[in-house]
Formats: C-alpha cells, sequence, structure tokens
C-alpha cells in the first residue's frame, strides 16, 4: 500500500471511529432516558404516532449495535460491512435531521438530549461520519501497517468530542455527556 493510500485510510477511518464513539455516547443518554427520545419524536411528528416506540428502540439499538462494532472492528481487517452500516445509518440520520429542520424548524433536534433545534453543524457532522465511514469501507485498511490504533483511538476520541460539542458552541444549547 503506498504511503498516501495508507495515510488516507487512516484518516477515514479515525473519522469512521469518531462516528462510532459518538454513536456509542448517543445511545447512553437515549437509553437512559429513553421516555425524553419518544417524546421528541412525538414533538418532531414525522414519524406516525403508533411507531415511535419501535423507532426509539430502533434508533438505541443502532446506536449501540453499530457504535459498539465500528469501535471494535478498527482493530480487525474485516471492518468494512460495519463500516458500511455506520454509513447508511449516518444518512439515514441526515436524511431524517434535513426533514426536520425543513419540515418543522423550530422543533426540538434530540441529538444528545439537545431541546434546541436542528443546526446546519448537526447535519455537517452526519455528512463528516457518512463520508468518513464510506471512504474508511472503500479504502483499504491493514492496521499492522497502518498508524497504529494507539494513535487512531485517540485522534478519534478527540474528533468525536469535537464534532459533538460544535453544534453546541455555535449558538445551541450547551448539553453536557451526562444530560
Amino acid at each position: 500500500m503506498s504511503q498516501p493510500v495508507a495515510m488516507a485510510s487512516t484518516a477515514c477511518m479515525t473519522v469512521a471511529l469518531a462516528g462510532a464513539l459518538v454513536l456509542l455516547a448517543a445511545c447512553v443518554g437515549h437509553a437512559r432516558d429513553f421516555d425524553r427520545l419518544r417524546a421528541t419524536l412525538v414533538l418532531q411528528r414525522l414519524v406516525p404516532y403508533r411507531l415511535h416506540r419501535a423507532v426509539a428502540v430502533g434508533v438505541v439499538s443502532a446506536e449501540i449495535g453499530i457504535g459498539g462494532a465500528g469501535t471494535v472492528s478498527v482493530l480487525t481487517r474485516h471492518a468494512r460491512p460495519v463500516l458500511y452500516c455506520e454509513a447508511i445509518l449516518y444518512v439515514a440520520f441526515l436524511g431524517y435531521l434535513a426533514a426536520l429542520k425543513g419540515l418543522r424548524p423550530g422543533v426540538p433536534c434530540g441529538c444528545f438530549h439537545g431541546d434546541g433545534p436542528v443546526r446546519v453543524l448537526a447535519l455537517g457532522r452526519a455528512a463528516v461520519f457518512a463520508a468518513g465511514a464510506t471512504a474508511a469501507a472503500v479504502l483499504p485498511w491493514t492496521p499492522a501497517t497502518n498508524i497504529p490504533a494507539l494513535v487512531v483511538f485517540p485522534s478519534a476520541a478527540l474528533l468525536a468530542v469535537v464534532l459533538r460539542v460544535l453544534p453546541a458552541l455555535a449558538g445551541g444549547p450547551v448539553v453536557s455527556w451526562r444530560n
């Protein structure tokens, strides 16, 4: 593998890992206050009322499943299927958030228990993670020959924190990890 491809692969895998870590962080909040997630879906009025519980269960399940598998898959050579699932999930989040912003611009976003409306930066975050996971799935990834996981994990954690708080810093309410 050439040096530029190895660097691009490592950068994309770092973004994909950050996306997986953000999914895990979101899952913790959504699972801990499941009723709030359901109430947010009710307020958003994009999902039929009878499906709120099923959609909320699906969101939490996808966050824990794909977030957990995405975190572990960085250490393996078999990350491609998980990365495609992560990309699809973030594209779904991006589409839902874009529809929410267009159709119901004042309702709560629901990201990380935020009570503020959807911000462009939240859309950007979903797009960055979808693109990163897609690119990481397409590019070759060999942990033994690329930058070691000891570098990728801290970089991804930092990126996850930055992309997690960026929308709040742009005018939204500051939401702690514990909310």
